[in-house]
């Protein structure tokens, strides 16, 4: 017997949004081999939006706890594989046990300095991403690192695209490093949507069941249609709508660049959000980070904080901004400036076609050489 034993971390529906297609692609490998047993482990927070797969057994533990990721390996038989998708505690519990360890990072991109943690596995995975091949050039000795096109899934547009149509898409709106949700960070978007000219077009907000129970009970206008769904059934929405706004999240992101749906720009809730808007501000131009003034995020402010500090950063800055109306008014302006004004948008799916989305494909290679 084989193991294949995949694990996300629930940091919103990013991590496990990019495992999604790597289990798809690991299905259609060796759903026909009776020797070897995929599993995809984690919380509820991560098994949420995963589809049911035939061939992928889906168990219930804490993601982000090492002995019980050690207890479930012990029990297994056979060779087992594990990798993490952002997940540095399947790596660490792989290890103790002796099982060949996978990384994904999907934000190799981001980092100031790449945590030890994420170089400790066996075979390193970095998505494509602007400055990755430079950066790899500085970690080639601390580990085994694979640069590979990135790990989304395609949309088939549908030919009969839903004019006016927009979707919102707020990932899990939920992070490990703080209980509860971004109270003040979802006040903000509810209190910016409300004075924007989308509240009265068909616009769709998506994101976690916890982000979308509060959001309701702050948002008036029935155009706004706030939902919690799987991430298949965001990928059936994106396939008719003809307009995607992104808070920065990469994996949505990306689905929709690749897709060539055009995109703009709203607020961030994280660092890697905000990151991603900067990297392709960057490269593309435009006004993608047309909010930044009026928050007065520099990263001067913040590039010596961690992921945990910066959060806290945003709510008190979003905090802070709720108290100004007329700020708020400023900023509903300059988002409908934004939404109702695409520029460069060639450039941002010619960024996608090169990022691509190939990489679940070359990781699955890689696993099955390893078995």
């Amino acid at each position: 017997m084989k193991n294949i034993v995949v694990a996300s971390n629930p940091f919103g529906f990013g991590p496990t949004g990019n495992a999604i297609p790597i289990l798809k692609e690991l299905q259609k490998r060796f759903s026909l081999k009776k020797d070897i047993t995929v599993y995809f482990v984690g919380s509820e927070k991560c098994q949420r939006i995963v589809p049911e797969l035939d061939s992928v057994n889906k168990i219930l533990l804490n993601e982000r706890d090492v002995s019980v990721i050690e207890n479930f390996l012990k029990n297994l038989k056979g060779k087992t594989v594990v990798l993490g998708v952002q997940n540095r505690f399947i790596v660490e519990a792989g290890k103790n046990v002796g099982c060949a360890t996978f990384f994904l990072d999907v934000l190799a991109w981001m980092w100031t300095n790449i945590p030890e943690s994420h170089l400790a596995a066996d075979e390193v995975f970095w998505m494509r991403f602007p400055g990755i091949v430079k950066r790899k050039a500085e970690y080639t000795n601390k580990a085994n690192i694979n640069i590979i096109e990135g790990i989304f899934e395609n949309i088939t547009r549908d030919k009969k695209i839903m004019p006016g149509s927009k979707i919102l898409c707020l990932g899990g709106g939920f992070n490990p490093l703080r209980s509860g949700i971004q109270k003040n960070y979802l006040l903000l978007i509810a209190s910016i949507l409300q004075l924007s000219t989308i509240c009265n077009e068909n616009t769709e907000i998506v994101a976690g069941k916890e982000a979308v129970l509060f959001l309701k009970k702050q948002i008036a206008s029935k155009r706004l249609g706030v939902s919690a769904l799987s991430h298949d059934e965001v990928l059936d929405k994106m396939k008719v709508i003809d307009h995607y706004i992104s808070i920065g999240g990469q994996t949505s992101t990306m689905e929709a660049l690749l897709s060539n749906i055009p995109t703009s720009f709203f607020i961030p809730s994280n660092l890697s959000q905000l990151e991603l808007q900067r990297i392709f501000s960057k490269e593309i131009g435009g006004n993608i980070m047309w909010w930044e003034k009026e928050l007065e995020i520099s990263k001067e402010k913040y590039k010596f904080m961690s992921e945990k500090e910066f959060i806290d950063l945003l709510e008190y800055v979003y905090e802070k901004t709720l108290k100004n109306k007329k700020k708020i008014k400023k900023l509903a302006k300059l988002f409908d400036d934004n939404v109702n004004n695409l520029d460069n948008q060639e450039r941002l799916f010619k960024l996608g076609l090169w990022v691509g989305s190939g990489g679940s494909l070359e990781i699955v290679n890689k696993i099955e050489f390893y078995l």
